[in-house]
């Protein structure tokens, strides 16, 4: 989470091999925060967060899945409704993913 102006986005760094590259997670100008990520047991990245805003489009909580680098598929999962703190994700052994808030 980084603020980006007057507004937060949600970033990932993802290893390339030789260093971190830095990639927008949340869609830009949305106010989004506590974000958390895990692996899929595929190496698929999942981050998942909550948008700020207390109602409307931008409120709820997210999963991303990164489907290349820069590319993530955002989808709400609940919401939209005000959202406090962390949202955390997990993924088990057998590829389900659990998420908490």
């Amino acid at each position: 989470m980084s603020p980006v102006g007057d507004i937060y986005e949600v970033f990932a760094s993802v290893w390339n091999g030789s260093g971190f590259d830095t990639e927008r997670v949340s869609g830009a100008g949305n106010d989004d925060g506590n974000p958390s990520a895990t692996f899929g047991a595929d190496g698929t990245l999942y981050v998942a967060y909550r948008g700020l805003a207390e109602s409307g489009p931008n409120s709820g909580v997210f999963v991303a899945t990164r489907s290349a680098a820069n590319q993530y598929q955002v989808n709400r999962i609940a919401g939209p409704a005000k959202v406090f703190d962390l949202v955390a994700i997990d993924a088990d052994p057998q590829g389900n993913l659990h998420l908490g808030w």
